[in-house]
């Protein structure tokens, strides 16, 4: 009996000190590695109106994950480290589409999500047969996709989505436009971009998001430095 019992003591001392062993720096990494990330929005309409009971659908390279926005539009995942799309499904409303961000442990990612109407309006009428059908259809969004060829990460790409555009001779010019990188989203009434330098001028109703906060302006300003948009912002009265 007292063999067994030393014996038993050798292992959980031997098991002790292994563990203490480890450097308290690599326990932290992996424990920090270990924790999800959060990210959480709300879902609007043009006017700024929540959309409630909307499908939020977040899509990883080995996670898929879904939601519904609640009565005040918000919706939240807890998802681990890694690059995500995410879209929505809302009858009435074309898909979302934005583009890939990045999801850090232990961090918190806002993201709103403003799908495009394809009824213009919500007004439904009624057919001599009895049947509801929308009104007008309004036509889907454009888009645009442009790599940046001084990112380090490759996975990233801008994803611009549009009206309509003209091209100029050194820039782009869209309307009712909205360009998104990573977790940069800057929408506007008309935005500028530039092909070669990735630079963004924003005018019109102006709303910047950086994935914590989202603010209006009445102008903006983007530029790249590597893979890191700077922002300029004049702020709206």
């Amino acid at each position: 009996m007292t063999l067994q019992y030393d014996a038993i003591c050798f292992v959980l001392i031997l098991a002790l000190s292994n563990a203490l062993s480890v450097p308290c720096g690599i326990q932290s990494m992996a424990i920090i590695t270990q924790l999800p990330g959060k990210v959480k929005g709300i879902g609007i309409a043009s006017d700024e109106a929540v959309l409630p009971e909307a499908t939020v659908i977040i899509k990883g390279e080995q996670v898929t994950q879904r939601s519904t926005t609640d009565w005040n539009g918000t919706f939240e995942f807890d998802l681990p480290a890694g690059i995500y799309e995410i879209t929505t499904e809302i009858q009435g409303w074309y898909p979302l589409r934005r583009a890939r961000f990045q999801v850090q442990p232990g961090t918190v990612l806002v993201i709103t999500l403003a799908p495009v109407l394809k009824v213009a309006g919500s007004a439904l009428e009624v057919t001599k047969s009895g049947i509801r059908e929308p009104v007008t259809t309004l036509p889907p969004p454009k888009y645009d996709s442009f790599s940046l060829p001084q990112s380090s990460n490759r996975q990233f790409d801008m994803l611009v989505q549009f009206t309509k555009k003209r091209v100029k001779k050194t820039t782009i010019e869209y309307n009712r436009a909205m360009a998104s990188y990573d977790a940069l989203t800057i929408s506007a009434v008309r935005l500028c971009l530039n092909p070669k330098t990735y630079h963004i001028e924003a005018e019109g109703n102006v709303i910047v998001e950086d994935g914590k906060e989202r603010t209006h302006a009445k102008y903006a300003e983007v530029e790249f430095k590597a893979d890191k948009p700077i922002i300029k912002l004049t702020k709206a009265v």
